[in-house]
């Protein structure tokens, strides 16, 4: 073999690596971004034109404002999951609520989403629940909430556990402002957890607001039940226990 073609061999050798490290380059940055693209830009709901906030904790993409999506209906309509469309509760039937905390939904309606009676999945998924999220984003599993929690701190055993948990996580999501005797929170994690308290299940009374926030998980615990996590005023802590499904609590939308 020539000189010449000795360097001319070593050029494309040479080409070739820089071509692979490039793409290579660019897989690793396509995995790395795909819940970070563009979050912390706000993003507007098509379907009714509401704006979020968004919040990257991690790995993961969460809306930093509870939704507000659906035909407003009475409290004690415990009946909507059996409906086509999404319909939401306001804290004691007003809408001036619902602007400021987000809906309230039974876990079935936050499963149910757009469907009359059936669980809304992500496309292609079998156990990821798009429910009344938006196109591109679901509600939180139950392992998801814990992905949140671990970030800010929790070890796996403690997010396992049930009740407040652990040190200091409540007051990182929780608001700076809106809680009861001085409850508030340092948000440090900028998800902004509002205290916009529940429905009962029976659907006949309100309660909590200022005192407590509340959101639904997709993960069911049995029949009757479903996971669900609680803020409460006077605690730093994150509750996570299971309650009826008729509840009405407020549901926060995390990205696909």
């Amino acid at each position: 073999m020539t000189t010449m073609n000795k360097i001319l061999n070593l050029v494309l050798a040479s080409m070739c690596l820089m071509l692979l490290a490039a793409c290579l380059s660019k897989a690793v940055a396509a995995t790395t971004n795909k819940t970070s693209a563009g979050c912390g830009s706000d993003f507007t709901d098509s379907r009714d034109n509401q704006v979020y906030p968004t919040v990257q904790i991690g790995s993961q993409c969460w809306m930093a404002k509870n939704l507000n999506y659906g035909s407003r209906v009475s409290g004690n309509d415990n009946k909507t999951h059996k409906r086509s469309g999404v319909q939401k509760i306001c804290y004691d039937n007003l809408e001036s609520n619902c602007d400021i905390y987000g809906g309230l939904y039974s876990w079935k309606e936050t499963v149910n989403g757009e469907n009359s009676g059936s669980i809304k999945y992500v496309v292609g998924s079998s156990n990821v629940i798009q429910g009344v999220c938006p196109d591109g984003w679901h509600v939180p599993s139950d392992e998801e909430f814990k992905t949140l929690e671990m970030q800010l701190g929790m070890t796996q055993a403690q997010a396992n556990t049930m009740y407040g948990r652990s040190n200091d996580q409540g007051l990182q999501l929780k608001s700076t402002t809106g809680w009861l005797s001085n409850g508030n929170g340092t948000n440090s994690s900028g998800w902004s957890g509002l205290p916009g308290g529940y429905r009962n299940n029976s659907g006949s009374t309100f309660s909590n607001v200022g005192a407590g926030g509340y959101w639904w998980s997709s993960s069911e615990n049995r029949s009757s039940s479903a996971w669900r996590r609680a803020l409460v005023y006077v605690n730093a802590t994150v509750h996570r226990f299971t309650y009826n499904k008729s509840y009405g609590f407020s549901v926060r939308c995390l990205l696909n």
